[in-house]
């Protein structure tokens, strides 16, 4: 309706296969716009993928999730951490993570790929120490009374200090329409006003 309330008339929602991240389907022509995460957006950037980042979404919705006895970032080192693959979103920011409070994100943490089973289930199970959650995983484990959130991109520095969500855009629909990018790019943000 935000989009029709701008005037598009043809906008199409593409439903792509979920196992390849946005960046792909941008790189590939099958979408004009992409909502991710910047490290993604980096390296299609680096690969010569022609987009332009165009704005920051929303700060944080990211909650790294451990059982009790882990207490801080730096606690996940020997630990088994979950992620849904690798290079991915997740593993990216994990790793970064890691990185940022000195542990060596390939020697100091045990990746655990959870790509066919869901990562909450895997924790419940006791098959994985910790992982980094979206809604409404977080909020269920925390319902339940199940593990910790250790880290919180929302509210915790210096993570909260950064989009974890950008809006990109192919570089020819940019420069070819720069106006209908502005009327797009608003229909998103007051979308996402909308859901907060």
């Amino acid at each position: 309706e935000l989009m029709r309330a701008e005037g598009f008339t043809d906008v199409r929602y593409v439903e792509a296969d979920r196992s390849v991240d946005q960046s792909e389907w941008i790189a590939r022509g099958e979408t004009d716009f992409s909502v991710n995460f910047p490290p993604n957006q980096i390296a299609s950037i680096d690969a010569g993928v022609p987009i332009k980042v165009l704005t920051g979404l929303h700060s944080g919705c990211l909650e790294l999730i451990a059982k009790e006895s882990i207490r801080s970032v730096t606690d996940l080192r020997g630990k088994r951490v979950g992620v849904d693959g690798f290079n991915n979103s997740r593993h990216m920011w994990l790793t970064l993570m890691s990185a940022y409070v000195g542990l060596d994100p390939v020697n100091d943490i045990q990746w655990v790929l959870t790509k066919d089973v869901k990562p909450t289930e895997l924790f419940i199970q006791g098959k994985i120490d910790a992982f980094l959650g979206t809604p409404p995983q977080p909020q269920e484990l925390r319902a339940k009374k199940i593990g910790h959130t250790i880290l919180n991109n929302a509210v915790d520095r210096p993570w909260s200090q950064y989009f974890c969500c950008m809006i990109s855009a192919t570089t020819d629909y940019v420069n070819r329409y720069p106006v209908a990018t502005k009327r797009v790019l608003r229909s998103i943000l007051k979308a996402a006003d909308l859901c907060v």
